[in-house]
């Protein structure tokens, strides 16, 4: 019986590990599919090799000839809109403290007497905490185009000021991410030009739907959906609904050569799939 048991379980665990090899590494087909194929190749905070979420990963990011960033909006304690992924400022800061600092806890004087560029790399000591003002000003500099992603939602408010401040550049149309439908809600009233991403880690149909009440028809909603977890059911659920489907964080050259012909856009830390394809 024990035999029997265990061999089971080894064949579940074989066919489980054909299925994600399927799903992760993608069929060969695919590689000539993806040859010289448009897609959003989105820079993750910035390129990799500087502190993430500043002013100096996004200019590497141009460097390294990304047209596209993802960046991480946040509120400080005097509601100022700032750039940062963490709840707390202990990761990317010098902060001094044994306990977890808040942003929301901190205003922005506060926090832009901190360090958030030595915890990466010596040369970037001093680099202060990005103003989401500041981000813009530096996409229009630099005609990158942003993916702004809203960590924990907002307020009526917050949603009205960060869309304003869109509105008042130079930029045309921007992507808004979050896990928050209810604020993609809000933006699909206020921005109705924008691409609007709905971030989950598993595609689902409750996702699907949730995403396809708020499009209108103006903006170009998509799914954004954690490559490490993706499957073929969840891509073929997403066909099946006429849902758009964009990948995050994925730096392995092989696999986003390889990756379904369907997803639309990559996010990553390094690669630039976009150049990528037209080398394949």
């Amino acid at each position: 019986m024990e035999y029997v048991i265990k061999k089971k379980l080894a064949a579940l665990a074989l066919c489980l590990l054909l299925v994600m090899s399927v799903v992760l590494c993608g069929c060969s087909q695919n590689v000539e599919a993806n040859k010289n194929r448009k897609i959003n190749s989105v820079n993750h905070r910035g390129y990799g090799d500087a502190p993430e979420n500043t002013l100096s990963a996004y200019r590497l990011s141009k460097e390294m000839g990304f047209t596209m960033v993802e960046c991480d909006v946040c509120f400080t304690k005097d509601g100022q809109a700032v750039l940062l992924h963490d709840d707390t400022v202990n990761r990317t800061s010098n902060i001094n403290s044994q306990g977890k600092v808040k942003i929301s806890d901190l205003t922005l004087a506060e926090a832009r007497e901190l360090d958030f560029g030595s915890w990466k790399n010596d040369k970037y000591k001093g680099e202060k905490i990005p103003t989401y003002q500041e981000f813009i000003d530096l996409c229009v500099e630099l005609e990158l185009y942003p993916y702004i992603e809203i960590k924990n939602g907002a307020t009526a408010e917050q949603a009205a000021y960060l869309a304003e401040v869109v509105a008042n550049s130079e930029l045309t149309t921007v992507t808004w991410i979050a896990r928050n439908i209810d604020f993609l809600s809000q933006l699909a009233e206020i921005r109705p030009n924008d691409r609007l991403g709905l971030i989950v880690n598993i595609v689902s149909s409750k996702s699907i739907k949730a995403l396809a009440e708020i499009d209108k028809g103006r903006n170009l909603c998509f799914i954004d959906v954690w490559y490490s977890l993706l499957t073929i059911p969840q891509i073929n659920s997403c066909k099946k609904s006429n849902m758009p489907l964009e990948v995050w964080t994925l730096d392995d050259k092989d696999k986003i050569a390889n990756i379904d012909p369907y997803i639309t856009g990559v996010t990553s830390n390094f690669v630039n799939s976009e150049k990528l394809f037209e080398t394949l």
